[in-house]
């Protein structure tokens, strides 16, 4: 299975999770929102099924996430 099909396959099981929105904040005029704890670790599992691993680089004003398929010999990796 190409890098694509495996990271469309992650996309989908990522988007059939009931997350639940654990910040909060009363004083910036929102309550809930997502944090980091409320979805990374679902994230790592999924690519751990479907064979990708994930490495996120920051710059001065962009941060980049690089993905790459674990099954493949090269490991050319995504941007």
């Amino acid at each position: 299975m190409s890098v694509y099909l495996k990271l469309n396959e992650a996309r989908a099981k990522f988007h059939e999770l009931k997350l639940e929105k654990t910040g909060y904040n009363k004083f910036a005029g929102y309550y809930y929102y997502f944090e980091l704890g409320d979805f990374l670790i679902h994230a790592l599992r999924i690519f751990g099924e479907v064979g990708l691993c994930a490495y996120v680089s920051f710059d001065k004003e962009i941060a980049t996430m690089t993905i790459v398929d674990l099954d493949m010999t090269n490991n050319t990796p995504v941007t």
